[in-house]
């Protein structure tokens, strides 16, 4: 059963394909058929859990940095969300007195200063925006904000990830457009985030984005296949 499930699945993750050029760099996006249509992507110890529509449950791992499906591994816990402390009670007050619903991420250091700092989404009414909380060693908080991006799934997931596109330690942050139609790679700089790349995908984003392996992710798509970005030669 399991050699044919990964021969399956080596069959099927030969999809649409393509590779972006961004600079020097290049980020190669694949479109993969599941063994069946896609309910969820969540991170294991190596690779994802893949759940399907029809309850089966299925891995999902870079081999020469192609796809292939195979026994599921056991879900590993995501990274820790958010919580309260100094500067984030502040902006969870500020998010509730402007009637904003505020969604706690990742709690990483993201601009490699060695101190965490807090990921979240703040929605508006039908606007959602990308917030960071930027913690420093000398202790000032800042907060940096990116409009344009996708909200809460009805399942409450959220269309937010991390990946360490050049291997130096320091991840960028992967958030779906608010048409979910493309990838943002945003990076976090002084007081400010700016938008890196913009990948397009052929579907919607549907579930939240999951660390594959070093320099790549993955996320399930509305139509129940998988998009998969990988940044290779790193």
């Amino acid at each position: 059963m399991i050699p044919r499930l990964v021969a399956a699945g080596l069959i099927a993750a030969v999809g649409l394909w393509a590779v972006l050029a961004t600079g020097s760099r290049a980020v190669v996006v694949r479109l993969v058929e599941a063994p069946g249509p896609v309910a969820a992507v969540r991170p294991a110890a190596v690779g994802a859990v893949v759940e399907l529509r029809d309850g089966r449950r299925v891995g999902l791992t870079l081999v020469a940095g192609r796809p292939v499906f195979g026994p599921a591994p056991d879900p590993a816990p995501g990274p820790a969300p958010a919580g309260a402390g100094e500067g984030w009670d502040d902006v969870l007050r500020l998010a509730a007195h402007n009637d904003a619903r505020l969604d706690p991420v990742f709690v990483r250091d993201v601009d490699g200063d060695r101190v965490e700092d807090w990921i979240a989404l703040e929605t508006a009414g039908e606007e959602t925006r990308l917030l960071v909380l930027h913690r420093t060693a000398s202790g000032p908080v800042t907060v940096a904000f990116l409009d344009g991006v996708a909200g809460r799934f009805e399942d409450g997931g959220l269309p937010v990830g991390l990946v360490d596109t050049e291997g130096t330690g320091r991840p960028d942050i992967l958030v779906a457009s608010a048409d979910r139609r493309q990838m943002l790679r945003v990076r976090l700089w002084p007081g400010r985030l700016d938008v890196e790349e913009r990948i397009a995908l052929v579907g919607q984003v549907a579930t939240p984005v999951v660390t594959l392996a070093d320099g790549a992710v993955a996320a399930g798509l509305a139509d129940g296949k998988i998009a998969t970005l990988a940044w290779p030669g790193r």
